[in-house]
C-alpha cells in the first residue's frame, strides 16, 4: 500500500511514528556523544618508571639489546603456573600475591603458556643511580608486545589453545662502567 493510496489520518499517524522514532534514536546518540573532561591521576614519574627506585633521569635514552628482553619473556614463560613464577616476578610486581593466586586457582594444573612472537621491544624511560655497593647502575623500563597461547587439555572440550596480545614490562638493570 503507497502513502497516496491512505487516508490523511492515517498518513499522519504513520508520520507522526516516523518522527518519533527518529527523534528517540537521535535523542540516544546525543547523549552517547557527551565527553566528559580526561583527569590523569597524578604520580611520580621517576619513582613509578623505575619501580620505586629513585633515579637520575639520562638525556638520551639508549635502546637495550632486544635479546635481554628475549631472554626474560622465555624466563617467565617458562616459570609460568609453576612455583618458580613467585622468584621471578619482581617484589615490587603489582598485586603479586593476587596475581599468583589467581593463577594457582583458575589456571588449569596441565596448562602451559607459549610464545607465539616478540612483535617489537622499545626501551621507554631510562635513568642513573647508585646501589648500595657504590656501583653505578643504568635502569631501564622496556615493554615489548608479545603473543602468546595458552594450551590445555579440558575434561568437555579436549584440546584448548587460547592466543593473546600481551605488553610485558621489564625492569633492566646493568652495570655502568
Amino acid at each position: 500500500m503507497k502513502t497516496r493510496d491512505m487516508a490523511p489520518g492515517v498518513r499522519l499517524i504513520v508520520l507522526t511514528c516516523v518522527v518519533g522514532v527518529a527523534a528517540a534514536l537521535l535523542a540516544d546518540v546525543s547523549e552517547a556523544r557527551e565527553m566528559r573532561r580526561f583527569n590523569a591521576i597524578r604520580t611520580p614519574q621517576q619513582v613509578a618508571q623505575f619501580g620505586g627506585v629513585q633515579v637520575d633521569p639520562v638525556d638520551r635514552i639508549l635502546p637495550v639489546d632486544p635479546r635481554v628482553a628475549r631472554d626474560a619473556i622465555t624466563k617467565f614463560i617458562g616459570a609460568w603456573n609453576t612455583p618458580l613464577i613467585n622468584s621471578i616476578l619482581a617484589e615490587n610486581f603489582v598485586d603479586k600475591s593476587r596475581f599468583l593466586d589467581s593463577t594457582a586457582t583458575n589456571v588449569p594444573r596441565n596448562a602451559r603458556l607459549r610464545l607465539l612472537s616478540i612483535q617489537g621491544v622499545q626501551t621507554i624511560a631510562q635513568g642513573r643511580r647508585s646501589s648500595e655497593d657504590g656501583e653505578r647502575q643504568l635502569i631501564s623500563t622496556v615493554v615489548a608486545t608479545v603473543r602468546t597461547q595458552v594450551e590445555f587439555n579440558d575434561a568437555t572440550s579436549g584440546f584448548v589453545r587460547l592466543e593473546g596480545t600481551n605488553d610485558f614490562y621489564l625492569t633492566v638493570t646493568e652495570l655502568l662502567e
